[in-house]
C-alpha cells in the first residue's frame, strides 16, 4: 500500500476501532445529552450489561473522549463528562446520525 493511502486510512481506522465497538457511540450520545452517572447510563441503555458499560466507559476514558470523576459525597458517585476531545466528536455523531436517518429510511421504503 502507498504511504499516502496509509496516511489517510490510519486515522480513520483508529477512530473506528474505538467508535465501532458495540455501544460506544450510544454511550457517547448519552453523555453528550447530559446523562452523567453510571446508573443513569445503565437506565438509558437498558440492553447493555453493567460489565460492558464499565468496559466501554474505561475505553472511552483511556482514549480521552470522556473524563471520570468520583464525587466526595456519601455515598460517593461516579460522574462522566466529555473532554474537549469528546466535544469535538459531536458534529461527527450528528453527521452519522443524519446519514443513517436519510439512507435507512430510503432502504426501508
Amino acid at each position: 500500500m502507498c504511504d499516502h493511502i496509509d496516511f489517510l486510512h490510519e486515522p480513520i481506522d483508529d477512530a473506528f476501532r474505538v467508535l465501532g465497538k458495540r455501544w460506544a457511540t450510544t454511550i457517547l450520545m448519552e453523555v453528550l445529552s447530559g446523562t452523567d452517572h453510571f446508573n443513569l447510563l445503565k437506565q438509558a441503555v437498558p440492553r447493555i450489561s453493567p460489565r460492558t458499560l464499565s468496559s466501554r466507559l474505561d475505553e472511552l476514558e483511556k482514549v480521552g473522549l470522556i473524563a471520570r470523576k468520583v464525587t466526595h459525597q456519601s455515598p460517593s458517585r461516579v460522574m462522566y463528562t466529555l473532554t474537549a476531545k469528546g466535544e469535538d466528536i459531536r458534529p461527527l455523531l450528528r453527521a452519522v446520525t443524519g446519514f443513517s436517518l436519510k439512507w435507512h429510511a430510503r432502504q426501508d421504503a
